[in-house]
C-alpha cells in the first residue's frame, strides 16, 4: 500500500518512499546541523540575522531625528513597467507570488524572501511605518478596502529600493531582497534599518497553551493559532477510576517527540472527551494542530502531507474522525485511512514525528483493523457514563443534593436539573430518589 502512496508537487506525482530515501541520504551525508523545526532546512550563521539574533533595536523617533540614512525609493511603475495583459490577470490573482516574479523580471536575479507571521509582530509597525517614515505615494501600491467600520489596509506592494520590496497581505508581512547585499549588519543597510526598527515591534513565540486550527485557503493549508483556557481538572473525581492511569500514560508519551502513533478516544456525546482534550493542550509541550469535523474529509489531499511537512514534531487532534477511521468496505474514506497509516508508523514517521489523536463517538467495531496494529495504536480508551456511586459524588461536590441511581455523563451532571428543552422534545429522564 505504501509504496503506491504519493504526493502531488510541482513536477507531478512523487512516491513518498523516493522522498523519505532522499531525505535520509542527505541526512546520512551531510554534516551540516539541521533546523529544530522538521529536521530538513540546514541552519545559516549568514541568515543569523532574519531570525533577529543580535538585532539592535532603533526606535521611529530616533531613527527620524537622528539617523542620517534616507531611503532610495523605486517606483511601482518601474516595477511593473512594461506588464502584459497576461502578467496583469497573473499579479490581480496572485498578488504574493506575483512580486518574486516582477522582482525578478526587473533586477535579473531571485530574491531572498522572507516572510514574519501575523502571530509574530504586532501590526502597530505598520501604522508606525506610515507615520514616521512617510514613504511617497510613487512607491506604493496600495488596495484599501472599507470595512464595517472603517477604512482598512488590506494589501500593499513598497518599492524602498530597487531590489529590496515590503510586502503586507492582509496578515504577514513580507520582505523580497538582494542576498548578496541585505544581510550586512551595517547602518546603510536599508533592511538592517527596518529589522531594527520592527524588532520593537516583535512578538514572543506560540505558548504551548495554544491550539492550531487548520483550514484551507487560497494559497493550500494553512492554520491559525487560538489561545486555550488553561482547565484544571480532578481526573479521579470526574472519570471513572480506571482513566487516570490512561490520562498519565498518553500525557507521557505525547511530551516524547521520539515517540509517535495513534491514539483513539471513543464514547457517548458528553462523556469528557472534549474537556479532556482541553486539559490535554495544557499539559503538552507540543504544536497541537487540531481538525475539526468539516476538515477530515481534506486528510486525504495530497496536499495535506506538505503540510504536515512544516509542521513536524506535532500533536494532531481529530475530532469527530468516523468517517476517516471506518473499515476500507466501500463506506469509509479509504485515503484518509492511507494517510493515518504512514503517519503513525508507515514512511512518513520517522520524517514527520506526528502523533495522532482521534475521538469517535460511535462504536470501536467499525474501526479499520490495520489501525489497530501493535506500532500503530498506542492507546485506546473508551469513555463511560459515571457509574451511580461516582456520579452522586460529583453531583453532591458542585452543590446538588441528588443521589444518582443509574449511570450518568458529564454532561447530564453538570447541567443537572437545567431544562434546555421545555416540551419540545420528549425525553427518557435520568432516575434519582
Amino acid at each position: 500500500m505504501s509504496d503506491n502512496f504519493y504526493i502531488d508537487d510541482n513536477q507531478g506525482k512523487i512516491l513518498v518512499n523516493q522522498i523519505t530515501t532522499n531525505m535520509r541520504r542527505e541526512k546520512a551525508q551531510s554534516r551540516r546541523k539541521y533546523a529544530k523545526r522538521g529536521k530538513q532546512l540546514p541552519v545559516l550563521k549568514s541568515h543569523d540575522i532574519l531570525n533577529f539574533k543580535n538585532v539592535k533595536k532603533l526606535s521611529f523617533e530616533k531613527f527620524v531625528h537622528e539617523n542620517p540614512y534616507k531611503f532610495q525609493w523605486g517606483k511601482i511603475a518601474d516595477f511593473f513597467k512594461g506588464i502584459t495583459i497576461e502578467e496583469t490577470s497573473y499579479r490581480s490573482a496572485y498578488e504574493w507570488d506575483s512580486v518574486e516574479y516582477f522582482y525578478n523580471k526587473r533586477n535579473g536575479f531571485l530574491p531572498l524572501i522572507f516572510r514574519i507571521s501575523s502571530s509574530r509582530y504586532d501590526k502597530a509597525f505598520i501604522t508606525d511605518f506610515f507615520t514616521y517614515i512617510n514613504p511617497p505615494l510613487y512607491c506604493q501600491r496600495i488596495i484599501e478596502v472599507f470595512g464595517d467600520q472603517d477604512l482598512q489596509l488590506n494589501d500593499y506592494t513598497m518599492i524602498v529600493e530597487d531590489d529590496l520590496i515590503m510586502q503586507f497581505d492582509t496578515q504577514d508581512l513580507s520582505f523580497f531582497i538582494n542576498p548578496l547585499k541585505h544581510l550586512d549588519r551595517s547602518d546603510d543597510n536599508p533592511f538592517y534599518i527596518i529589522l531594527r526598527l520592527l524588532s520593537n515591534y516583535k512578538k514572543k513565540s506560540a505558548e504551548k497553551n495554544q491550539i492550531h486550527v487548520v483550514y484551507h485557503g487560497d494559497y493550500g493549508f494553512d492554520k491559525i493559532a487560538f489561545d486555550v483556557k488553561k482547565i484544571d481538572i480532578d481526573i479521579e473525581m470526574n472519570y471513572n477510576d480506571d482513566f487516570k492511569d490512561v490520562s498519565e500514560y498518553i500525557i507521557n508519551n505525547l511530551n516524547d517527540k521520539k515517540k509517535t502513533g495513534l491514539y483513539i478516544l471513543s464514547g457517548d456525546p458528553g462523556t469528557g472527551k472534549t474537556t479532556w482534550i482541553r486539559y490535554l493542550a495544557g499539559k503538552i509541550r507540543r504544536n497541537i494542530i487540531f481538525v475539526s469535523p468539516d476538515m477530515v474529509d481534506h486528510i486525504t489531499d495530497p496536499s495535506f502531507i506538505p503540510f504536515l511537512m512544516n509542521n513536524s514534531d506535532s500533536v494532531l487532534i481529530i475530532e469527530d474522525a468516523e468517517p476517516a477511521l471506518q473499515k476500507r468496505d466501500g463506506t469509509g474514506r479509504t485515503g484518509a485511512i492511507s494517510n493515518i497509516l504512514n503517519l503513525t508508523d508507515g514512511l512518513l514517521s520517522d520524517c514527520l514525528n506526528i502523533s495522532i489523536v482521534a475521538t469517535f463517538n460511535t462504536n470501536t467495531k467499525t474501526i479499520d483493523e490495520a489501525l489497530l496494529r501493535d506500532g500503530r495504536l498506542v492507546k485506546s480508551y473508551a469513555f463511560e457514563k459515571l457509574n451511580p456511586e461516582k456520579a452522586t459524588k460529583l453531583l453532591k461536590k458542585i452543590g446538588h443534593e441528588a443521589e444518582a441511581t443509574k449511570p450518568m455523563t458529564l454532561s447530564e451532571i453538570y447541567f443537572y436539573g437545567e431544562d434546555n428543552k421545555g416540551n419540545l422534545f420528549k425525553q427518557n429522564k435520568v432516575g434519582f430518589h
